[in-house]
């Protein structure tokens, strides 16, 4: 609702319209419209690297889904902008405009179908609206000299509005936590596992989780399975407690290890199964390989032909020991 009345009020407070008396060479000639076409097509050849880099992502990866909204965001602001022309150009010009503008539209129309399927869609689709929305101001005030035509209404009213629009988009979408993307974005990049670094207390719980698994696996007997089954206990709570572990997965671990009944807190196939399923915690092992091979150093070889084929290494095992409809590859490799 809040959406829809402050989209209302823009008329009211924006800009007056451009009418049809102007020259858009002298438009698109000024030195802030030339900046600002070189910025955005800046952002389409960055982004559209990005589409590639971030490809084998999970759906989740904010840095993935971030790229997908800003290509597409950047030329749909461009297409927007284009059709504002029509009226005011004409003959060969125009049709030429109109194929540009076709052509570029089904290339948009081809990658926002695709997008809903390779990234969240709960956050791709209000992230890409608002980055949409926003450039859409922009090009306005850089191109379009928006602000000049205010006609003594407030700038920083028609500003706000913009703001209170990209909000009312964010706040409507409880699976866009910006704050939270940005945090898990740092703790990539401050946490490495496989050397033992650890920015959070949910990291070095998992750190002390391994040191354990180890060793029962050099040392199997009573005191190594109690300080393991404390050291995953503990992981668990602090897991539970940040928000990422939720109570449904608590339940899958604890009806998979039963299932299991290996009668040992060490490392096993039924807890990798539970590790690859949260989107928090697969997305740390496909960012670093080196600690999810680690994992699988820990596993008996009994465990690792329980694992399907998408979760262990060919190498992690002797090939000349494992049958070879058991081959197994690295998820993504």
């Amino acid at each position: 609702m809040m959406f829809m009345i402050v989209m209302f009020q823009l008329a009211e407070v924006g800009p007056d319209s451009r009418g049809d008396d102007v020259d858009m060479m002298a438009m698109f000639s000024k030195p802030s419209a030339t900046t600002w076409f070189f910025i955005e097509g800046t952002l389409i050849l960055l982004s559209g690297l990005g589409l590639g880099l971030t490809q084998k992502r999970p759906p989740e990866s904010f840095t993935k889904i971030f790229m997908w909204s800003l290509h597409i965001g950047v030329m749909g602001s461009g297409t927007d902008n284009a059709a504002s022309t029509f009226g005011i150009i004409s003959g060969f010009t125009r049709y030429a405009a109109f194929a540009a503008y076709g052509l570029l539209s089904v290339y948009i129309l081809g990658l926002s179908a695709r997008a809903p399927g390779v990234c969240d869609a709960n956050t791709y689709v209000p992230l890409q609206l608002s980055v949409q929305l926003l450039l859409n101001m922009l090009t306005g005030i850089f191109v379009w000299e928006d602000l000049n035509r205010m006609n003594g209404k407030s700038v920083q009213s028609y500003v706000v509005t913009f703001v209170v629009i990209i909000l009312s988009v964010y706040v409507a979408s409880p699976s866009a936590d910006l704050v939270d993307s940005i945090v898990r974005w740092r703790l990539w990049r401050t946490t490495n596992l496989s050397k033992e670094v650890a920015s959070s207390a949910f990291g070095k719980s998992i750190l002390v989780l391994v040191g354990s698994w180890r060793n029962v696996q050099a040392a199997p007997g009573k005191e190594s399975e109690d300080a393991a089954r404390e050291a995953l206990k503990h992981t668990l709570s602090i897991g539970a407690d940040r928000g990422i572990i939720s109570s449904q997965e608590l339940v899958d671990l604890a009806v998979n290890l039963y299932k299991g009944n290996a009668g040992s807190f060490a490392a096993s196939a039924a807890f990798m199964k539970w590790v690859s399923s949260n989107p928090y915690l697969n997305e740390y092992l496909t960012h670093d390989p080196t600690f999810h091979q680690s994992l699988l150093d820990l596993l008996p070889e009994s465990e690792i032909r329980k694992l399907p084929q998408s979760l262990v290494p060919v190498n992690t095992i002797e090939l000349s020991d494992v049958p070879a409809s058991s081959l197994l590859r690295v998820q993504g490799s």
